[in-house]
């Protein structure tokens, strides 16, 4: 039943999106976790490794378009943001990630998942201690407790046993 309000998010974001007239590193980010929705409700219920891949690897390509989103919005603050090659950079790290996904298995997919969501963490806890944000004492508790739950989520599958 999860899968059903990440699915709303996204259609709830991409109207904001074309409400607000924000960029495409936005739209693409509802868009993927839309699609998250649908690939979960698929999933779990065929549990076909088909559906499987709709469910995880948008999961990872979001977390590269929030990536993306982020460096996006330091250029818009700094104008200093990401140049050709972070975008092709990023590119290239999703395209090899789904590669490992096919080729690996779930583990090392894992651990890539895993990185991106470090990256994104690091970025935003970055943007906020450096002030790059106009963000209160409250937003950046936010931040580190949502990346302390996720990791708390995260790790449990990595346990031996």
């Amino acid at each position: 039943m999860s899968s059903v309000p990440i699915a709303l998010l996204g259609v709830c974001g991409l109207r904001h999106c074309a409400a607000q007239h924000l960029g495409c590193e936005q739209v693409a980010s509802y868009a993927l976790i839309l699609v998250i929705g649908i690939g979960s409700v698929a999933f779990h219920a065929t549990l076909l490794r088909e559906a499987q891949a709709l469910d995880e690897l948008p999961m990872l390509w979001v977390i590269v378009a929030f990536v993306y989103a982020t460096l996006q919005s330091r250029e818009y603050r700094t104008r200093s943001g990401p140049s050709a090659r972070w975008r092709i950079l990023l590119l290239v790290y999703a395209c090899a990630s789904t590669c490992v996904y096919f080729t690996c298995g779930f583990t090392p997919f894992l651990i890539s998942y895993g990185a991106s969501i470090g990256a994104l963490v690091v970025l935003n806890i970055q943007h906020c201690l450096l002030g790059e944000l106009r963000s209160s004492a409250l937003a950046l508790q936010l931040l580190i407790g949502a990346a302390c739950t996720y990791i708390g989520g995260f790790l449990p599958p990595l346990l031996p046993g």
